[in-house]
């Protein structure tokens, strides 16, 4: 046929417009249901799957001389990293296991045995409630003070990262 002497044709399909759309997908007839676990880990279970790999994006590095009172405002205070050298550096520790805030972090982690000199390392750090009186002591080479009555601030403990 013929409109006005000009005859339409379709254009040719190519294999651009000649797409096909896929099956959609059946339709369940009920949710998937969760698995049941037991609580307790079988003997076969892969208990080293939650070890932690990498300790370095969990943890602040610090300087020898970092006391825990300048760390600890606003931010989580747990997981440090200290490097090597401490001892001959400056900072005041006061105390014996507990330590009072105004002690160096790392010197210590030293005093308690905690890292080494030589080569520093991760510790733990939990805050506790300051005491009335910190014994001094000599111990893996420092001398921490003995402090009656601090004002304000509270105190903290060290810990081996294993």
């Amino acid at each position: 046929m013929s409109d006005g002497g000009v005859e339409r044709r379709p254009a040719p399909e190519i294999e651009e417009t000649n797409y096909i759309e896929p099956e959609p997908e059946p339709v369940r007839d009920r949710e998937p249901q969760p698995r049941v676990q037991s609580p307790d880990p079988s003997p076969n279970d892969n208990l080293e799957r939650n070890q932690v790999v990498s300790t370095e994006q969990m943890c602040q590095q610090v300087e020898c001389e970092t006391k825990l009172r300048d760390k600890c405002k606003g931010t989580t205070c747990n997981r440090y990293e200290c490097p090597p050298g401490c001892f001959d550096r400056p900072g005041k520790v006061v105390g014996t296991g507990h330590y009072d805030m105004k002690s160096s972090i790392c010197r210590a982690a030293i005093h308690a045995g905690v890292i080494q000199n030589e080569s520093g390392g991760y510790l733990d750090v939990m805050p506790v409630n300051k005491r009335r009186q910190y014994s001094g002591s000599y111990q893996n080479s420092i001398t921490s003070e003995s402090l009656s009555n601090p004002t304000g601030g509270k105190a903290f403990r060290v810990f081996a990262v294993i």
